[in-house]
């Protein structure tokens, strides 16, 4: 991957990634939206004079979202639904329509802020993507198991940003794990990004969060009604997690071997690919469907299961180390 970002040089990545909305505002309607950082030549003369893009290790950093990269989990949904529509590219809004009745009184239409094919990106590459995505849930290596659902093809991306946190002068990992996603893979409706911190892994910790939330999501337009009610108040130090688990999971009981948020070094079975289907846009269909249903069941909202993290190992010094500190 760094050999990859390297040839294809920081500048291609920079313009990659405006049209992608990373390092910038989406235009979402929120005044306090931070553009996060996609770093290039000119954004470090800027802010960092006395730094000068002098090695390649700074673009290999770059191409993995390292070093000075800082990102939004909306941007990083926006990312997964470009990859889920083939590569087109919208602008996210918070309100769809306001309604008097029936009469619509506003409605907002979709936005393309950028379209990879006509900015020569070839589609079947974009196709690559969707494709490793796809494993990525449902290949026999994939780290994003836990965010199967029954019936639907779900579609996504694991990551794990190293983080430490200071602490009475003690230093501890606070990872912040990452999923994103679209559903369902054929008709993509929803994209989502997780972003849990002091979690071990995205696969155990964030991709379970949105598979309940694409849950959710999916049950609303079968006749589910969501139940609000109140949520206790934490007090104190949020603690790491090890595990998120609810407990009518699916894949609840598979061994989570492959729970690393990195290439294990095992090529997957080739034949382990989705159906060579045509990507849809995510946004609203036209016109509703009349098609007659059963009512559905209702799906209760399940607390999740936090398994805490196990106890550090006692730290290990040889002599040289114990003798001079």
């Amino acid at each position: 991957f760094y050999q990859y970002g390297n040839r294809a040089g920081i500048e291609a990545i920079g313009k990659a990634g405006h049209m992608l909305g990373v390092g910038e505002k989406t235009g979402i309607e929120l005044d306090d939206e931070d553009p996060g950082v996609l770093p290039t030549r000119e954004w470090l003369q800027l802010n960092k004079p006395n730094e000068n893009w002098r090695s390649p290790g700074m673009t290999a950093n770059t191409s993995i979202g390292q070093g000075f990269v800082e990102a939004t989990p909306l941007q990083i949904a926006s990312v997964a639904a470009t990859v889920a529509n083939a590569g087109k590219s919208y602008r996210p809004h918070l309100l769809k329509r306001v309604v008097n009745g029936v009469q619509v009184v506003e409605e907002k239409q979709p936005d393309v802020r950028a379209d990879l094919a006509a900015e020569g990106i070839d589609p079947k590459d974009v196709e690559v993507i969707r494709r490793g995505m796809w494993k990525v849930v449902n290949g026999s290596a994939g780290t994003a198991k836990k965010a199967q659902i029954k019936g639907v093809e779900v579609a996504g991306k694991t990551g794990t940003a190293q983080f430490w946190r200071f602490a009475n002068g003690v230093k501890s990992k606070d990872n912040h794990t990452w999923f994103t996603c679209f559903a369902p893979y054929k008709n993509p409706k929803f994209a989502i990004c997780v972003m849990l911190q002091g979690g071990k892994s995205g696969g155990g910790c964030s991709a379970p969060v949105a598979q309940r939330i694409l849950e959710q999501c999916l049950a609303l337009e079968q006749g589910y009604q969501v139940t609000i009610a109140p949520t206790k108040e934490v007090e104190g130090n949020f603690n790491p997690t090890e595990l998120v688990t609810f407990g009518n999971s699916p894949v609840l009981a598979q061994n989570l071997v492959h729970d690393e948020d990195g290439d294990d070094g095992r090529q997957a079975d080739a034949r382990e690919s989705p159906p060579d289907r045509t990507a849809r846009d995510i946004q609203e269909e036209s016109k509703p469907k009349t098609t007659k249903r059963s009512p559905p069941k209702a799906i209760p909202v399940r607390p999740a299961a936090v398994v805490p993290p196990k106890p550090p190992e006692p730290e290990r010094r040889s002599l040289l180390q114990r003798l001079f500190r």
